[in-house]
């Protein structure tokens, strides 16, 4: 008879195979050693599960005398922080080369007794998924033969990052300049979620929304300053065949490299079109008698 027990004798012999074998027997029972190591008596339980053989059980394989019951556990150890967060990292290396510099600071793990063997995380992605920003990483530990016991790790992983910040608020209206902004270390939830910009890449655009004192500053929210801004004075150079006359307009819109805004002429009162061709320029190809 084959009993399962979640808690039995008080001392159980040590099962590290996906068999109970006579070897393992005979740590209980001197007796078991007279017969060949290997000798298979049954499937070897799960981690934190006893297994009895009883007398009957275990008299079909060998005639040792007086009929005995052997209680057996799969070997464990006490699960440690140290190998989990580690094969954790090993794991995000895989995915995240970058994760060299990361840091991984454990809240809490799987307390419990776990087999002896590599600890496992397969990663489809390591993004917070807990509502504190931190992640909670399943992973397994192979024993015996296709079986795995599984475990768990509370993780915070940051990424240092270097950020550019708004020393003061920006405004949308203006052009960023050096005195505006500093770069300084942060440390971000892993991975980040973009990639860190230089003062050099921000300083001359204009951000696209209004941006609070000591806000990180992203890429996809600058864009280009014009070239040409509406109210200034523009240098105008029309183009008639092989003449060219220059003079000063005043642009009516803004606009960048391309870009066709009005002028006005303040000598004439005329408005026209022209072609912003850099900064504070713009020209005007004119065809027959059509002048601005």
């Amino acid at each position: 008879m084959i009993l399962y027990l979640a808690l039995a004798l008080e001392t159980c012999a040590a099962v590290t195979g996906e068999h109970i074998t006579a070897r393992d027997a005979a740590r209980a029972d001197a007796r078991f050693g007279r017969i060949a190591p290997d000798t298979i008596l049954g499937l070897s339980p799960n981690p934190g599960v006893r297994r009895v053989l009883g007398a009957a059980e275990l008299s079909r394989h060998t005639e040792l005398g007086e009929p005995v019951s052997i209680c057996f556990e799969y070997a464990t150890v006490p699960a440690e922080a140290g190998p989990l967060l580690e094969a954790l990292r090993q794991a995000v290396l895989v995915r995240y080369p970058e994760a060299s510099t990361w840091r991984f600071r454990l809240i809490d793990y799987a307390r419990h007794r776990v087999p002896t063997g590599p600890v496992r995380f397969t990663l489809s992605s390591i993004a917070p998924n807990r509502p504190d920003g931190t992640l909670l990483a399943r992973g397994s530990i192979p024993y015996a033969e296709g079986r795995s016991f599984p475990v768990w790790v509370h993780v915070k992983i940051e990424a240092p990052m270097k950020r550019v910040l708004a020393r003061r608020a920006l405004t949308r209206a203006l052009p960023i300049t050096l005195a505006d902004i500093e770069e300084r270390e942060t440390l971000e939830p892993a991975p980040p979620r973009s990639n860190p910009i230089g003062a050099a890449e921000v300083a001359g655009k204009m951000p696209t929304r209004d941006i609070a004192a000591g806000t990180a500053i992203e890429i996809h929210s600058l864009r280009t300053a014009p070239q040409v801004s509406r109210g200034e004075p523009v240098t105008v150079e029309v183009v008639s065949g092989l003449a060219k006359l220059s003079f000063e307009g005043r642009a009516e819109a803004s606009g960048r490299e391309g870009d066709r805004i009005a002028v006005l002429n303040p000598a004439t009162g005329r408005r026209f079109v022209a072609l912003v061709q850099g900064a504070r320029k713009a020209v005007v190809l004119v065809e027959g008698r059509n002048r601005p």
